[in-house]
């Protein structure tokens, strides 16, 4: 078992072998009954593919990895954990280079607690002529730390090219301002721009299609600040919905999440530990807030 304190009065991510249990305050402990998967044998496979079954008390579900859900008063995010073999490079991933361990990682916020302290953070998009709802699948495609060729790591924001203000969840420092493009992705790189946040989280806000000129490497913004345009960038010649793609990473380190939210893409090892927070269960949260100002 292994125990990661993201925020410091928010959520706990724990990696649980099958069968093994949680507890945190006076909640009732939490089980990882069974993963289930997928995909090819050997092989990880993308997340929307699997789930964890997961038990606190005499409540039993499945939660589809990527998403989250309400067991015994527990909001539950359910992931898979992945691990490293012999490679210590993640650049050839998709050559066999990864294996699925038997355990699975649970995001836990006890009693409907707020996953981040109230009005401390922001919905990353903002506008006057374009409008969200659940039911539009503005929110969508998270597959985990793990998955097949390509793995999708943040949450996509579906918005017209210009229409909405890509704003800065929680101000912090930009690290990176340049492209983001695999080898195998359709287009050009786009517009990345990279926070290591005041939390200490790092944030990724992608493909967009212009951005301030205030917005560059060893700026500070505050929270809310406008880093853009919600846009297409990458996907300029593809049928490509128009979305800002969206990624939290958390790490043991600065340095950690920084390789995380930096080229070389995916160049992680085990001496400088990171990996990706599903962003889902906040943005809901944050997108609740923000219609509550109306």
């Amino acid at each position: 078992m292994k125990i990661y304190n993201t925020f410091e009065n928010g959520p706990v991510y724990v990696d649980l072998n099958i069968g093994e249990s949680f507890a945190r305050g006076n909640a009732m402990p939490v089980q990882l009954l069974d993963i289930g998967y997928q995909g090819p044998v050997g092989k990880p496979g993308r997340a929307e593919l699997g789930w964890l079954k997961v038990a606190i008390g005499t409540e039993i579900m499945d939660i589809p990895l990527g998403w989250w859900r309400v067991i015994g008063g527990v909001r539950i995010a359910a992931e898979l954990n992945a691990v490293y073999n012999s490679e210590a490079s993640r650049k050839r991933w998709e050559q066999d280079y990864w294996r699925l361990e038997h355990d699975g990682r649970l995001m836990l916020s006890d009693n409907m607690r707020s996953l981040t302290p109230a009005k401390k953070y922001v919905f990353p998009m903002v506008s006057d002529a374009w409008s969200w709802g659940y039911t539009h699948n503005w929110l969508s495609k998270y597959s985990g730390t793990l998955g097949l060729n390509p793995t999708h790591y943040g949450i996509d924001i579906d918005c017209p090219i210009g229409v909405g203000n890509v704003q800065a969840v929680i101000g912090g420092e930009i690290v990176y301002v340049g492209g983001y493009k695999e080898p195998d992705e359709i287009g050009s790189e786009g517009i990345v721009v990279s926070i290591i946040g005041e939390d200490g989280l790092g944030y990724l806000y992608c493909h967009m299609s212009v951005i301030g000129e205030e917005i560059r490497e060893g700026n500070t913004i505050p929270t809310g600040y406008q880093i853009g345009l919600s846009g297409q960038s990458g996907f300029e010649n593809t049928n490509t919905t128009p979305h800002l793609h969206f990624e939290m990473v958390w790490g043991e380190s600065r340095e950690a999440i920084t390789k995380l939210v930096q080229p070389p893409w995916f160049d992680a090892s085990h001496a400088t530990f990171a990996f990706y927070i599903n962003p889902l269960p906040y943005l809901f949260q944050w997108f609740e807030e923000y219609l509550s100002m109306f």
